[in-house]
């Protein structure tokens, strides 16, 4: 029995440590976006401009090594506390399980009620990191969404000026809508 539950246990502990690297991946996620709409919007200010083709080129690069960064970034950060707490948790949730079931109230007569404790002080940090992770994904689709308006606008607006003889080309229309 206390080879399953010890195997239980670490299978829990996986899953909740993967939730909470998911609320990791959402925050770096998050400061790689804001990153990215920073230089892009650069990128779109030079092409509306037509500055010149080489600063055009850049900004594409720019982008390119921004990503890479990001991903670099996310990789050597350390792992989120809240993975850590959220196992812990899984695995408190567990044992406290089986000391109400295995435990006898004469010869543990506080062990279920302090394990219960720690179980509702688990579970306030596992609702926490729930939240931060809502809220990381509605920034992220917030930015997102920015970026696309601002893009769509650019693309109107850099439409308007090539037909009425501005310094864009088409082959320069074609290359910002696909990017």
């Amino acid at each position: 029995v206390e080879s399953a539950m010890t195997s239980s246990a670490g299978e829990h502990a996986a899953r909740v440590t993967r939730a909470g690297q998911v609320v990791f991946d959402l925050a770096a996620g998050s400061i790689t976006d804001l990153f990215q709409s920073a230089v892009t919007s650069v990128g779109f200010f030079t092409m509306i401009c037509r500055l010149s083709l080489p600063l055009t080129g850049a900004f594409l690069g720019t982008v390119g090594v921004a990503r890479v960064l990001g991903v670099a970034i996310g990789h050597l950060l350390p792992p989120p506390p809240a993975a850590e707490v959220l196992a812990e948790g899984a695995v408190v949730n567990l044992h406290a399980a089986a000391a109400q079931r295995c435990y006898t109230v004469r010869a543990f007569p506080r062990a279920p009620e302090l394990l219960e404790a720690q179980m509702r002080d688990r579970l306030r940090h596992w609702t926490d990191a729930r939240c931060a992770a809502q809220w990381l994904i509605h920034l992220r689709a917030g930015m997102q969404l920015c970026v696309l308006t601002l893009s769509l606008i650019v693309l109107v607006a850099s439409t308007a000026w090539a037909q009425a003889g501005g310094g864009l080309s088409t082959t320069d229309l074609v290359v910002f809508f696909f990017y």
